[in-house]
């Protein structure tokens, strides 16, 4: 491989916590057999199928957690109790990670969710990786929260204005169904 294509690896994997998929070694030019043989000699780690980390295994959380959002391929986005984590509604990284994907997916280590009903108004992009938006996010956790948890969550993301009553408002409009509707419908 020529240091061009080295130079756009790094890149790539810098704008995505350390990580790169299969797909998009392929894309950039790199033979099945060149991505096999950088894994070999460790210029490639696999953390994921069709995942990788560049150089070194990436230890911060936000960059495992951007590889395994990675690792559910397209539309997957990170959900529940690991974007609560992102989005600070929660002080640690709980293990294995959570992530929402429109079709079924199972990847070993990483705890999946099946959503159709995720619009562009239900994802943001959060520290480089994509994530549930913060109303989404409490809508997810509503069933797992005791009411003060509950309450306090809310409160705190209207304080930070990562939420508005009437995004939690549209989003239970568009959810009406979801478990954690019930929970959130007193809010607004």
């Amino acid at each position: 491989m020529d240091d061009g294509l080295d130079k756009e690896v790094a890149v790539l994997a810098g704008r995505q916590h350390g990580h790169v998929t299969r797909s998009q070694l392929l894309a950039l030019g790199l033979s099945a057999k060149t991505i096999d043989y950088r894994v070999g000699i460790g210029r490639l780690i696999s953390v994921h199928a069709g995942v990788y980390a560049v150089g070194h295994r990436p230890t911060s959380p936000i960059a495992r957690a951007g590889g395994a959002v990675l690792a559910c391929g397209p539309g997957a986005v990170l959900s529940h109790a690991s974007a609560a984590t992102l989005w600070g509604m929660r002080r640690s990284w709980e293990s294995p990670f959570e992530i929402t994907v429109p079709s079924y997916r199972h990847r070993r280590g990483i705890l999946i969710h099946r959503s159709k009903v995720l619009i562009r108004k239900d994802v943001r992009v959060h520290y480089g990786i994509r994530v549930t938006s913060p109303a989404r996010t409490l809508l997810d956790m509503a069933p797992r929260l005791g009411d003060a948890a509950l309450a306090r969550s809310v409160n705190d993301t209207r304080i930070s204005r990562q939420v508005r009553l009437g995004d939690l408002a549209q989003l239970l409009g568009r959810s009406p169904r979801h478990p954690g509707a019930k929970y959130l419908r007193r809010f607004v």
